[in-house]
């Protein structure tokens, strides 16, 4: 059974995004070869709901920069949860 990798990516506005995907994409694909790679980039620029998908294994959610901190994080951890409730051996 292939392993499934999960990739949370908190931005703020999308200049950066894919440029940052991607050397995170080929940094855990060296890491974990044979893994499924799962990305979930959360913009808290972005604050209305919203889910995009940015490819096969990446989506793009809203975060939440009301009072400029990392709740985005708890935003993303949250989103995946309920989408794709990680296996035990999920990393």
């Amino acid at each position: 059974m292939t392993r499934d990798l999960f990739l949370v990516l908190l931005e703020y506005g999308r200049e950066r995004e894919q440029q940052a995907l991607a050397l995170l994409r080929s940094t855990l694909q060296r890491a974990v070869p044979a893994a499924r790679l799962h990305a979930l980039v959360v913009d808290n620029a972005v604050t209305m709901p919203v889910e995009q998908a940015l490819g096969p294994d990446a989506v793009l959610i809203g975060g939440d920069n009301t009072f400029r901190e990392f709740s985005g994080w708890d935003r993303g951890l949250s989103w995946l949860d309920r989408r794709f409730p990680p296996s035990p051996d999920a990393v």
